[in-house]
């Protein structure tokens, strides 16, 4: 039996998780928007944090009914290309020259509601993680209505933008502006990802965060994860390959040295594997960021000083918990560290010398 919390907390991001906070009580909703100020305020540097009261005052001015600071801001995830997204529930404020800072969603309650009904993921994150900066009601009713009738956002809208996305790529891809391309392509596949995890009964968070979902923040949440459908990877693997055959018509093998295009297609059709992987094994995250973030300072102490001086302080670098992730095992971390000292020591010889 499934014990309801009286308390606010944070949601799993699982289908369901909602419907075990008992959202409906005025005290439980007290808390979520006291504990939703608090860690708006701990996510904004004061510059943001000013825009925020500005945005605030002007929805208050206008009649809005609620407030909702939405996207990586409120995750605490942000990144050099986040936005600040707000979700106001009534009357479009006036946001005079702070417009070119943020991104207002606004509906009516009905048409809030509406979208909710229908299955709007950016509506249904609003309501699950945003932080509910004001509310009379609005936003407590569809919570409510979320728990007790176990809405859920549509995943099939994912795989609809991600076709719009992609049509629209084509078009940058022909301009020539490969940055702007490249930004689109993270775009798909984002979608891709999120399309993934609610067809299968979890909540995509911010972007920053979709390789995170093997639990390594929230231990246990993916042991709830239902394995996925054969039928949904057989899809998944049949529109890769459908995208490697058009890229090939686009990019066809020359005589002489092959494109750059034409290499990447190659390498992706050769390790379809390990690029679909985390489709299959769930320890395996959807991108490399945490690698890069593991190895980051290692390699920036190695670039200012060139060696460390002893192996003692290489191997407290190496296995340092500040510097490795919680999803390296302890045998990757120690062969991580002999490598590492090996190396440290080679360099420390030939500079002696």
């Amino acid at each position: 039996m499934t014990t309801v919390a009286r308390k606010w907390r944070e949601p799993a991001p699982v289908r369901g998780a909602l419907s075990e906070i008992d959202v409906a009580e005025a005290d439980v909703w007290t808390d979520r928007l006291r504990s939703d100020r608090v860690r708006a305020a701990r996510n904004q540097p004061l510059e943001l944090a000013a825009i925020t009261a500005t945005v605030e005052a002007s929805s208050r001015d206008v009649g809005a009914r609620a407030l909702i600071l939405s996207g990586s801001t409120a995750r605490a995830r942000r990144t050099r290309v986040s936005d600040l997204d707000y979700h106001v529930i009534g009357g479009r404020p006036e946001m005079g020259s702070a417009a070119e800072d943020v991104d207002l969603y606004c509906d009516d309650a009905e048409t809030f509601m509406a979208k909710l009904r229908s299955g709007d993921d950016l509506v249904h994150w609003s309501v699950w993680y945003g932080c509910v900066l004001f509310d009379d009601g609005v936003v407590q009713s569809a919570a409510t209505h979320i728990a007790h009738h176990g809405w859920w956002p549509d995943a099939n809208r994912k795989v609809r933008q991600a076709q719009r996305a992609l049509s629209f790529t084509e078009g940058i891809v022909d301009s020539g502006d490969r940055e702007a391309a490249l930004e689109q392509v993270r775009g798909i596949l984002s979608l891709t990802a999120r399309w993934l995890l609610l067809a299968h009964d979890v909540f995509p968070l911010s972007r920053d965060e979709l390789s995170d979902h093997q639990g390594r923040r929230r231990p246990g949440v993916w042991r709830r994860h239902r394995p996925p459908r054969s039928d949904a990877l057989g899809e998944l693997a049949a529109s890769f390959q459908t995208i490697i055959a058009m890229g090939h018509e686009e990019h066809p093998a020359r005589a002489g040295k092959r494109s750059k295009a034409h290499n990447l297609l190659v390498r992706l059709e050769r390790y379809e594997p390990d690029v679909l992987r985390f489709a299959h094994v769930f320890r395996v995250p959807f991108g490399n960021h945490q690698a890069e973030q593991d190895i980051r300072m290692v390699k920036l102490q190695q670039k200012i000083s060139g060696c460390w001086r002893t192996g003692q302080g290489a191997g407290q670098r190496a296995s340092s918990p500040a510097r490795s992730s919680a999803l390296i095992s302890a045998d990757c971390v120690s062969r991580a560290r002999a490598r590492v000292c090996r190396r440290s020591a080679r360099t420390c010889g030939s500079l002696s010398r």
